[in-house]
């Protein structure tokens, strides 16, 4: 499937051909650097947000209710020992008090606005050339500011809130 990277075993005698099934329906993903590196557009920011959302609240409490509500669960594939290590970060840092939350919250804020946001201009300086020697930054591509938590700034104090 292209750049995707999708895979599929093929074993004779045991497995389906590769002609057994039909390809997936390319349902027109955002590419993933495009999301945490260089969103364009503004579905390109709601769809970044939607998986941060869908990562925090969604998978990994699921990953958790199905991992410790299966008495007999033994990971067997890199994807369930994944899933097992996951779940076991998860419970490890899972907040005890308020406190914790807060402090978790202010760690994501920083992650996601101030420290990824860094990084990323570390890797590509705002005087990045391209191999065509023409700036890297330039639209539609605009250099991402990092932000320093303000708790007087209502968007600051709401996504801590959200956490």
């Amino acid at each position: 499937l292209g750049p995707k990277g999708n895979t599929q075993v093929i074993i004779p005698f045991k497995t389906e051909s590769y002609s057994s099934q039909n390809d997936p329906e390319d349902n027109n993903q955002i590419p993933h650097c495009t999301l945490k590196m260089f969103p364009e557009e503004s579905i390109h920011c709601i769809e970044w947000g939607k998986d941060i959302f869908t990562n925090l609240f969604t998978q990994i409490p699921q990953e958790v209710n199905k991992i410790t509500e299966d008495k007999s669960f033994y990971p067997q594939t890199s994807q369930e020992i994944s899933s097992l290590k996951q779940v076991l970060a998860s419970l490890k840092d899972a907040p005890k008090t308020f406190d914790d939350c807060i402090k978790i919250a202010r760690e994501k804020f920083n992650e996601y606005f101030s420290y990824n946001i860094k990084q990323l201009l570390y890797v590509y300086p705002l005087d990045t050339k391209t191999k065509d020697g023409k700036p890297f930054w330039t639209l539609p591509k605009r250099p991402p500011h990092d932000i320093t938590f303000d708790p007087e700034k209502e968007m600051h104090y709401n996504f801590i809130a959200a956490c």
